[in-house]
């Protein structure tokens, strides 16, 4: 975000979602939090393991399948937001493709359990980083 030809102001109005935004309208807020991150890192990151792993379902189940799970997974985080949030109007906007890139790879996980994924560099089935993400999620 922090660049000279995109304002911060657009940024916040466009790609974030927030109480605010849905309360003037821009409800396309809730699939394109997604498209942006207050991480460089944190967005390539995401970006790569949404590259391989969404390219892998989509080539298996089709696109339709693929954003299907993209806006499900979207929305559900913007739920989710909404509700944890107290009853005053959300105080931190929500960005950034986690939710997204989480739901693909339990989607992934639960369909390929015994397939060979890196983590890290380390060899692993599927199964076992799905059972290091649940675990992850447990007790941050």
């Amino acid at each position: 975000w922090n660049t000279s030809f995109i304002s911060t102001e657009f940024m916040l109005n466009h790609f974030t979602f927030s109480s605010h935004n849905i309360s003037h309208f821009r409800i396309h807020t809730i699939l394109t939090h997604t498209l942006s991150s207050q991480s460089l890192l944190g967005l390539l990151l995401n970006s790569a393991t949404l590259h391989f792993v969404g390219g892998a379902i989509e080539r298996s189940y089709g696109s339709h399948v693929f954003l299907r799970i993209f806006t499900t997974c979207a929305s559900a985080s913007c739920l989710m937001a909404s509700f944890s949030q107290p009853p005053r109007p959300m105080v931190r906007p929500l960005s950034g493709n986690s939710a997204v890139v989480s739901g693909m790879l339990a989607f992934y996980i639960l369909k390929y359990r015994n397939m060979t994924m890196m983590f890290f560099f380390i060899p692993m089935p599927s199964y076992a980083l799905g059972l290091i993400m649940l675990t992850h999620a447990l007790f941050p």
